[in-house]
């Protein structure tokens, strides 16, 4: 076999390495440099979006301010008893701003929004000047930034510390709410570290009268009064004296009294009174001075009852529209209510300049042009709300023309003169009285010269210029 046999032999494969230029070394280092850095960069992303996103949930401050900042802000609940929130069992958040003073007390501020489950009101002003119109009480207050002055319903009264003005949100020294609000009581849970800013009505003695739960205790939020800082009281300079205006020989007597259903004789010398004190006209053009306030100021019993507070009018017109709610009820119209009566010069001001901010965002127009423009809103001085002889009542949610649709308004442009009321703003007289149609507005003047008013078709100062011939 020795010659046949062959012999195989396996060659082994030697691979032979690579030799890299000193180029290429170079750049194979620089590009494991280059991962390494690109996988620490995304490590450290992930783990601050992880991280920011636990702080964020939890609430926790990642940048704490040293001991020597005097600015300390911390989150607290505020429990805000008729919001939405507050309904599901939960709370709406409100930051609270804790500033260290030099004797160590702190002074807690609280967005002044957060009153706002407790009175409707409305915001105007400037981005350091905020004014907060209590629409259902009539009332105001200005705030400043950096300033410890606040107007409120024309008074200045001072803060223990100055508002502040941030992202369009006033915040208040949380005293001045304590002090300055009624019906609002604010108390701190240590267990929960949360403020509660509660309604401060009586729960037992309301829910005996028939009331709901504490959520629907009526509570208007009103500012307290600075009786020292009112106006001066100055009745205009009218005729007092029967028979004294110029053209009419007044007699109420050539009234006949009209037939009611229900018994009005006790309210008789009020619906149609011996005088004509109450016959005067204003307007644009003749204005009550700023420091008028009438003398005979008395609630009104039907004023609607939505929290808001008791409106006035002078105590005649008062009484003939307590005739006027009582016959309307026993001809079937039971709904309406009197949403507005006396107002004063600086709450009208505060409502004239709530308009022309108003307009000027809406229209993106001039101050100027704006005041042109603003008809609904009387300027100071000029609305007849601020004598005293006015009010304005429907039965709707807010005033409106539709409110002329309605039966009982018709009723009421029928009957109104009878008991010394004229409808003030009629549609086809606004070339005349420049007030578009107010079907809601109602003015006393006494029944002898609504009467006359009502039959001849004539608007106030129609009337007031066949008087005056």
């Amino acid at each position: 076999m020795g010659n046949n046999t062959e012999t195989h032999v396996k060659k082994k494969t030697v691979k032979r390495k690579r030799v890299l230029t000193p180029e290429q070394k170079a750049e194979k280092r620089r590009l494991f440099r280059l991962k390494i850095i690109i996988y620490a960069v995304a490590f450290v992303l992930f783990y601050a979006l992880v991280a920011g996103i636990y702080l964020f949930i939890s609430g926790i401050n990642p940048f704490p301010p040293s001991e020597k900042e005097e600015n300390v802000t911390v989150k607290v609940e505020v429990h805000a008893p008729g919001t939405e929130g507050y309904r599901n069992g939960k709370y709406n958040n409100y930051t609270i701003t804790q500033i260290n003073t030099t004797d160590n007390e702190p002074i807690i501020y609280i967005k002044y929004s957060a009153i706002s489950p407790f009175a409707k009101f409305t915001v105007t002003g400037s981005a350091t000047k905020h004014c907060y119109i209590f629409t259902e009480a009539e009332e105001y207050a200005t705030f400043t930034d950096g300033n410890n002055l606040v107007i409120v319903n024309g008074a200045n009264v001072n803060m223990d510390a100055p508002a502040k003005v941030e992202d369009g949100e006033v915040y208040v020294p949380l005293s001045f709410i304590e002090n300055e609000l009624v019906g609002v009581l604010v108390s701190y849970d240590d267990n929960k570290d949360a403020y509660f800013i509660r309604k401060t009505a009586d729960i037992v003695s309301y829910k005996q009268k028939g009331g709901g739960g504490s959520d629907n205790i009526p509570l208007t939020g009103e500012l307290k009064k600075h009786i020292a800082d009112l106006p001066i009281t100055v009745d205009p300079v009218v005729p007092t004296t029967p028979g004294t205006v110029p053209g009419t020989a007044f007699d109420p007597a050539e009234i006949p009294v009209p037939k009611f259903i229900s018994d009005l004789s006790a309210y008789e010398e009020y619906m149609n009174p011996l005088t004509d004190e109450y016959l005067f006209l204003v307007n644009k053009d003749n204005r009550l001075d700023k420091n008028y306030v009438p003398s005979d100021l008395v609630g009104v019993k039907d004023t609607r009852k939505d929290g808001r507070a008791t409106q006035k009018l002078r105590e005649y017109a008062a009484k003939a529209l307590e005739a006027l709610f009582i016959e309307m009820r026993a001809n079937g119209y039971t709904d309406v209510s009197v949403t507005s009566a006396y107002r004063s010069y600086s709450y009208q001001s505060s409502l004239y300049e709530t308009a022309i901010t108003n307009t000027m965002n809406e229209k993106k127009c001039s101050r100027e042009e704006a005041i042109k423009k603003v008809t609904g809103t009387m300027p100071p001085g000029s609305s007849e709300h601020q004598s005293g002889l006015c009010c304005d009542m429907h039965n709707l949610g807010a005033a409106s023309q539709a409110f002329a649709k309605e039966k009982v308004a018709v009723w009421l442009a029928e009957n109104a003169h009878k008991f010394g009321f004229i409808l003030r703003y009629k549609a086809e007289k606004f070339d005349i009285t420049g007030i578009h149609y107010e079907p809601w507005h109602f003015r006393y003047v006494g029944r002898y010269h609504a009467t006359k008013m009502y039959e001849a078709d004539l608007c106030l100062e129609e009337y007031m210029e066949t008087l005056n011939r």
